[in-house]
């Protein structure tokens, strides 16, 4: 894996940098389907994909409101 600023790449595929919030009320874990509308049987924490130069704080604010 090499390094070109803030982009990672695997190959000559850049790779994205991706964000998730743990979220705990009341003892329990907040999941989200990872593809909702598409029933996926794929869930996970709740975040997302950082733009490029974003900072992960930033991307969670932008994805968890």
């Amino acid at each position: 894996m090499g390094r070109d600023g803030d982009t990672m790449t695997r190959g000559t595929r850049p790779i994205r940098l991706a964000v998730r919030a743990l979220i705990l009320r009341a003892g329990r874990l907040l999941i989200v389907n990872a593809y909702p509308g598409d029933q996926s049987d794929l869930w996970c924490a709740p975040g997302g994909g950082a733009e490029p130069g974003a900072s992960g704080t930033g991307t969670l604010i932008r994805e968890v409101p």
